[in-house]
C-alpha cells in the first residue's frame, strides 16, 4: 500500500470524456509503478507537518491514518537537526528535497534512506503538498563503511610494505615499481626499473599466466579497471598469493598510453579463506553426516537443555510424537504429551545427570504414532569448554520385538525343559521291557516259545526307541536345514500305502476303522518316498493315538488343477482352539497329562510340517474340541509318469549270490548282519578293522561294502578312500553303515567315496533297498 492519491477527477466528468480516459489511464500507469517499485513512497503536507497514510514495506514503520509525529517514529533524533534544515531550504526555494539520512527500520535497528521528494504546486504556484519517495541504501552505505575501512587497512598495509605500486608505459613497454612490489615478486630493484613487462609475468605461476595475459589484453581494449588474483614466485620453490589493480590511461584518441596499479599481498588472507573453506567444508560435511545418521537411525535422538527442554529431537523421534521440528523444540515432556509419572520421571533424571555428572540407564512403555512400544534409554552428559554440564544427551531404542523375543525364547526354555523330561520318560518305557526280554531269556532257557515271544517283543521296543531317536535327529536336521531328501517320481498311492503299511498295527490294535480314499487316475509326485510316507504315517499315528477306542479315522486325496489335497480326518478328541496356532511348533503338547498317557514328544507334526514344506507344500489342521480334526497337506505334482515299481524294488533286492563284505570292529554286529545277509541269499564274508577291510576287499572282490566308520588301526573313511585308489575298487558299491547319522557325517562319507550313507540300528528292508539301488546304477 502506497500513500493514498486525492479522489479521482474524473468521476466527475462524464464516462466518455477523452481528457478524463487520458487522466485515468494515467493515474493508472502512475498506481502500477508505485505498486511495482520497491522504494517507500510518501506524500506530506504542504510545511511537511502530517504524512498521509505510509506502507513502510517492511523497511520503516506503517501507518494507516495521517500523522503529525513521524519525523519522531521515523527518524533518530540526532538526525532530526539536518531533516528540519533540508525540509526548510527545499519549501523556501519550492525545489525538490534530496537528503540521505539515517532511519529507523522496523526491526529496531538503523539504516540509511536516500529520501527524495517534488512539491505539487498549484496554478498559482504555491505548494499544495510533497510527493517523494525513500530508497533503502543501508546495504551501499555499509558497503562504503567496508570500502572506506579496506582502504584505511591498504593504507596501513602499504606503509608495512604489504602493497606494492607499479605503472606500466605501454607504448615503449617500460615497467616500473616500487621496492615492495620487488620483494613481493622476488625479483632484483633493476628488473622492475623500465624493464620488459615480460620479466614481471615470468614470475607468475604457469597456471595463471593464460588467464592475467588475457585478462590485461582485454583491458586494454576495453579500458575497464582491472583486477587480477594470482600467485608469485618465491624463493625455494613456494608461491604468495597477490591481488593486482588498476586502471588503464588513454591519449586523446583513446589509444592507451599508461596503466598504473598497485599489488597487494594476499598470501595470509587467501591461506585464511583456503582454511576457513576447508573448515566450513568439514563442518559442512559432518552436519550433513551427522544429520544423516541420525535422521536414518532407528534409534530416537535427543537432547535437552537444563531446563528439561528439548533443544533437539531427530526425525524418528519427531515421528513417534507425531509433531514437527517448530511443534517440538523448547517443549517439556508434559508439553510434548507425555503422562506426568513419565514426564517428571525424565525430568528427575535430567537433574540426577546434571548433578552426578554420570549417564542413566532405563526402560519405560510410552503409547506414540506406533502404538504401545518397550523402549530403553540412555541419558548422558553434555559437557561445555568450561568443564560444566551444558545440556543432556539421550537415545532411546524401541525393544519391544526383543522383549517379546525374550519372553518367546523363555517359553522355548521352558518346553524344552518340559521335552527333556519327557524324553527320558520315552527313552526308559522301551529299555524296561527290553531288559526284562534280556533276563526271560536267560531264565527260560529251552524254552523256545517264551524266548521267541520275548524276542518279537524286544524287537517292538527296539523299533520305538529307534523311531523316537530318529524323529528327533530328522527335526534337528530340519530345524538347521541339514535334511537331505532324496526326490524321485513316485506315485501318492504308493505313499499311502507305505504309510497305512507302517500304522496298520497301531491303528487296527486300537480298533479304529481306517477309511482310504483315492482318484482313480495316478498323482505323480517328485518326492523322497521314505520321508513322504513318513509325514502321513505320523498324522495317521496321532489320530490313532488322540482317538478313543473304536473310532473313524479316514486318509482321501483329490486332485485340484497341479495340487494333490490329502486330508487326514478323525474322530477324536480334538485339539482346543487356544493350542491350532502352534500345533505345528517344535516341542508343542495340547495337554501334558494327555501325552504322558500316549505316550510321544510333541515333535511329530513339527516333522510333518517340515518335511512337507521341504517338498514345496504346505499343511493345516483343523479342530473343535471333542469332536476330531482334520489335517490337510497340499503337494505339488509332477509332470512325468511313475517311477521303478516297489515289486522291481524289491526283486532286484533279493537277487541271489551278490558278494558283499561286512566291516565292523563290533564283532556281534557284523555276525547278525553277515547272517540276515546270508538268509537273503548273498555270498558274505567280514572284517573287523580298516586294514583288514582292504585285504579282505583285495581277496573277496565284493560288489558290496557295509563299511563301519569308527574302525580301529584305519577309520572306515579312510579304508574307502585306499579301495577306491585301486583299479578293482572303483566300481564298487561301498555304504557307509555307522551310528553317525549327522548331515556333516553323510557329506564326509560321500567325499571318502561311499555311495549312500545308512545308521545304525539299520532296518532290513531299508539296507535291501539301497542295495537294489545302488547295485542298479
Amino acid at each position: 500500500m502506497t500513500g493514498s492519491f486525492p479522489a479521482k477527477a474524473s468521476e466527475s466528468l462524464p464516462a466518455n470524456h477523452g481528457p478524463v480516459d487520458a487522466l485515468r489511464r494515467s493515474e493508472e500507469r502512475h498506481r502500477a509503478l508505485l505498486t511495482a517499485t520497491s522504494d517507500v513512497v510518501f506524500r506530506m503536507s504542504a510545511d511537511w507537518s502530517q504524512m498521509q497514510p505510509l506502507d513502510g514495506r517492511d523497511f520503516v514503520t506503517s501507518n494507516a491514518e495521517p500523522i503529525a509525529n513521524w519525523l519522531d517514529l521515523n527518524v533518530p533524533a540526532f538526525e532530526h537537526a539536518r531533516v528540519k534544515e533540508a525540509i526548510k531550504t527545499a519549501i523556501a526555494a519550492k525545489e525538490t528535497f534530496e537528503l540521505e539520512h539515517q532511519v529507523k527500520r522496523v526491526d529496531g535497528s538503523l539504516g540509511w534512506t536516500f529520501s527524495r521528494a517534488i512539491p505539487i504546486l498549484d496554478a498559482d504556484g504555491n505548494i499544495v503538498e510533497w510527493f517523494g519517495t525513500a530508497s533503502d541504501v543501508t546495504r551501499r552505505k555499509r558497503a562504503e563503511e567496508e570500502l572506506r575501512d579496506i582502504r584505511s587497512r591498504m593504507e596501513a598495509a602499504l606503509d608495512a610494505g604489504a602493497i606494492g605500486t607499479w605503472s606500466w608505459e605501454v607504448q615503449a613497454d617500460r615497467f616500473y615499481g616500487d621496492a615492495s612490489l620487488a620483494r613481493m615478486f622476488a625479483v632484483a630493484p633493476g628488473d622492475v626499473a623500465g624493464g620488459n613487462i615480460s620479466r614481471i609475468m615470468e614470475t607468475i605461476h604457469p597456471d595463471d599466466q593464460p588467464r592475467v595475459q588475457k585478462l590485461i589484453e582485454r583491458v586494454l581494449q576495453s579500458g575497464d579497471r582491472y583486477e587480477a588474483s594470482y600467485r608469485v614466485a618465491q624463493p625455494g620453490g613456494l608461491w604468495k598469493w597477490v591481488t593486482a589493480r588498476g586502471k588503464v590511461e588513454r591519449d586523446a584518441k583513446g589509444h592507451p598510453v599508461r596503466f598504473p596499479g598497485v599489488v597487494i599481498d594476499v598470501t595470509d588472507w587467501k591461506r585464511t579463506e583456503d582454511d576457513l573453506a576447508r573448515v566450513t567444508s568439514e563442518s559442512q560435511r559432518r552436519k550433513r553426516l551427522y544429520e544423516t545418521i541420525l535422521s536414518n537411525t532407528p534409534d530416537l535422538a535427543y537432547v535437552f537443555d537444563l531446563e528439561h527442554r528439548f533443544a533437539y529431537a531427530n526425525e524418528g523421534l519427531l515421528k513417534m510424537w507425531g509433531r514437527s521440528w517448530d511443534e517440538s523444540i523448547g517443549k517439556t515432556c508434559l508439553e510434548i504429551g507425555y503422562e506426568p509419572w513419565h514426564a517428571a520421571m525424565h525430568d528427575r533424571e535430567i537433574d540426577e545427570v546434571v548433578a552426578t555428572r554420570r549417564a542413566v540407564r532405563g526402560e519405560v512403555p510410552f503409547n506414540g504414532t506406533f502404538g504401545r512400544r518397550i523402549y530403553d534409554y540412555i541419558l548422558v552428559p553434555v559437557f561445555g569448554t568450561n568443564g560444566e554440564v551444558e545440556a543432556v544427551a539421550g537415545t532411546t531404542r524401541d525393544v519391544t520385538e526383543r522383549k517379546e523375543a525374550e519372553e518367546a525364547l523363555r517359553d522355548a526354555d521352558r518346553k524344552k525343559d518340559d521335552f527333556l523330561a519327557l524324553l527320558a520318560h520315552e527313552l526308559r518305557n522301551p529299555l524296561a521291557p527290553i531288559r526284562n526280554g534280556l533276563q526271560l531269556m536267560r531264565l527260560a532257557e529251552g524254552d523256545a516259545a517264551t524266548i521267541a515271544s520275548a524276542r518279537e517283543m524286544m524287537d517292538r521296543q527296539l523299533s520305538h526307541m529307534v523311531r523316537l531317536i530318529d524323529d528327533l535327529l530328522d527335526v534337528s536336521r530340519i530345524t538347521r536345514n541339514k535334511m537331505e531328501l532324496r526326490p524321485s517320481r513316485v506315485t501318492l498311492a504308493e505313499v499311502v500305502a507305505s504309510a497305512v503299511e507302517a500304522t496298520g498295527p497301531t491303528i487296527k490294535e486300537a480298533g479304529h476303522q481306517l477309511t482310504v480314499l483315492l482318484p482313480p487316475e495316478d498323482i505323480v509326485l517328485d518326492a523322497d518316498l521314505t520321508r513322504l510316507a513318513q509325514v502321513f504315517a505320523n498324522l495317521l499315528a496321532n489320530s490313532a493315538k488322540y482317538t478313543h477306542r473304536g473310532g473313524t479315522i479316514s486318509l482321501s486325496a483329490l486332485r485340484v488343477g497341479g495340487e494333490a489335497i490329502i486330508t487326514v480326518q478323525d474322530t477324536g478328541i480334538g485339539i482346543p482352539a487356544n493350542a491350532l496356532p502352534t500345533i505345528f511348533d517344535m516341542f508343542s503338547q495340547v495337554d501334558r497329562s494327555i501325552e504322558r498317557s500316549k505316550g510321544g514328544l510333541g515333535i511329530g507334526l513339527a516333522l510333518v510340517k517340515g518335511l512337507v514344506e521341504m517338498h514345496g507344500g504346505s499343511v493345516t489342521a483343523e479342530s473343535t474340541e471333542g469332536q476330531g480334526s482334520t489335517f490337510t497337506v497340499r503337494l505339488p505334482i509332477a509332470e512325468t509318469a511313475a517311477p521303478l515299481s516297489p515289486a522291481e524294488l524289491a526283486q532286484a533286492a533279493r537277487d541271489p549270490q551278490r558278494r558283499v563284505l561286512v566291516v565292523d570292529d563290533n564283532r556281534d554286529g557284523a555276525l547278525s548282519m553277515s547272517m540276515m545277509l546270508r538268509c537273503l541269499g548273498n555270498l558274505v564274508t567280514t572284517a573287523h578293522d580298516g586294514l583288514e577291510a582292504i585285504e579282505a576287499a583285495s581277496a573277496f572282490r565284493p560288489e558290496v561294502i557295509l563299511m563301519d566308520i569308527g574302525l580301529p588301526r584305519l577309520n572306515g573313511l579312510d579304508a574307502t578312500r585306499q579301495i577306491r585308489e585301486q583299479p578293482w575298487g572303483r566300481s564298487m558299491t561301498i555304504i557307509a553303515l555307522t551310528g553317525w547319522g549327522q548331515e556333516n557325517d553323510r557329506a564326509e562319507s560321500r567325499k571318502a567315496g561311499c555311495d549312500g550313507h545308512l545308521v545304525k540300528p539299520v532296518n532290513l528292508a531299508d539296507l535291501e533297498k539301497l542295495m537294489a539301488e545302488l547295485c542298479r546304477r
